[in-house]
């Protein structure tokens, strides 16, 4: 997904966003014993979010599904699990783990 400008109405909302989704995946890290010293954050959250067994070292994800869910569908994209810290589309990362499923069991 292409990077939007400060003066591009979407770019700061979806900084706020991007922000919130980051950090909450921080706090998960964290909780999950996982700071500072285990890489694939992004993909082993994801994996927890739906069902794979990469993800069982993440319980924490579980505990903040919905905002988990709810931030990344809103913004239609994922934090790349690369060095170049690129976000990608939702659909990257359903290829990778597996489709993405709001709380009700419904597709996001």
């Amino acid at each position: 997904m292409s990077e939007t400008t400060e003066t591009d109405p979407v770019a700061v909302p979806r900084k706020v966003a991007r922000a919130a989704l980051s950090g909450l995946m921080s706090e998960v890290s964290e909780n999950d014993w996982a700071a500072g010293w285990m890489d694939g954050t992004e993909d082993g959250i994801w994996a927890a979010l739906v069902g794979h067994e990469r993800g069982r070292n993440w319980p924490s994800a579980l505990r903040w599904r919905g905002d988990l869910i709810a931030l990344a569908v809103a913004l239609g994209e994922w934090p790349n699990p690369t060095p170049d810290g690129e976000w990608v589309p939702l659909e990257v990362m359903e290829k990778r783990w597996g489709k993405l499923l709001a709380e009700d069991g419904l597709s996001a």
